[in-house]
Parts: C-alpha cells; sequence; structure tokens
C-alpha cells in the first residue's frame, strides 16, 4: 500500500534523496545526471521543495510507503502556453514496481494540471524504456514523433 501527497516545503533534503536514488537508478532516464544533482546543495532542494509547494506552475507528487519515500512524479506548465503541462521525473522504486504506483502518481500529476487549465500533457521517455512506454500508452498518452538527443 502507499499514499502520495505534493511535496511540503520543509520535505527539500527527502526530495533529494529520492532524486538521487532516481537518478542512479535510471542514469538515462533523465534530462539530469547524477554528477550535477550531487553537486546542488542542501539550500537549492531546499528552495525546489518549498518552490513546488505552493506553485501553480509546477507540482512534485511524493509516493511513500509508511515512512519510506518510493516514488515521484512531477509536472509543470509549458511556458509558452499554459494550456500545456508537461508530466517530468516519473520514477518508482524498483521493489514497488508493477504496483499501480507510477499510474497513480501520473494521474496525480494529471490532476493537478487539469485543474489549472491544461488542456494538454505532454512528456518524453527514453526510446529504450519499454516499460515506461507501455505505462504511458495504457494511461492514453500517444506518440507524437518528436526525437530528442540526449548527450
Amino acid at each position: 500500500m502507499f499514499d502520495i501527497h505534493r511535496i511540503r516545503p520543509h520535505e527539500g533534503l527527502q526530495f533529494r534523496d529520492i532524486r538521487l536514488r532516481a537518478l542512479a537508478d535510471g542514469p538515462r532516464a533523465f534530462g539530469t545526471t547524477l554528477a550535477e544533482a550531487q553537486a546542488q546543495t542542501d539550500a537549492y532542494w531546499q528552495q525546489r521543495a518549498e518552490s513546488s509547494a505552493v506553485s501553480d506552475t509546477r507540482f512534485l507528487a511524493i509516493a511513500s510507503a509508511g515512512d519510506e519515500w518510493v516514488g515521484v512524479a512531477g509536472g509543470m506548465f509549458d511556458y509558452d502556453n499554459s494550456e500545456v503541462a508537461e508530466i517530468i521525473s516519473v520514477w518508482v522504486d524498483p521493489e514497488h514496481r508493477r504496483s499501480g504506483m507510477a499510474a497513480a502518481l501520473v494521474e496525480t500529476v494529471a490532476d493537478w494540471a487539469g485543474d489549472r487549465g491544461a488542456k494538454q500533457l505532454h512528456l518524453w521517455v527514453t526510446e529504450t524504456n519499454e516499460p515506461a512506454r507501455r505505462l504511458y500508452r495504457r494511461l492514453g498518452f500517444a506518440e507524437m514523433g518528436a526525437r530528442a538527443v540526449i548527450q
């Protein structure tokens, strides 16, 4: 069983810890490297939590099993189009995969975006991450054909 909540202002260091775990687990799945994230200060992580806890344009959903954080997903609005939100940084601890947690996290972010006027949701996923691609197709996402090269 798991619970999902919006990150709270005081949870910056917990967010850092789960983000580092995600980057270590899937080094090619995110736009940030583990080394880049490890180089950030505690103040940086605290600011991320504080701003994401209250922002109308950024959101972080946290999944926990008991006291342990085991999943995360983010959302942010497109800077140029307030009707488009992007789902970002979805990750679930390997021990909790295939539990419905990823879908619940994505749906939580989608609900947040929809409540704020989003008409479209976008996301990026690596072509080699077939489990994630299946999840997103099951949730109704369709491939748009756009490709990005991350080096």
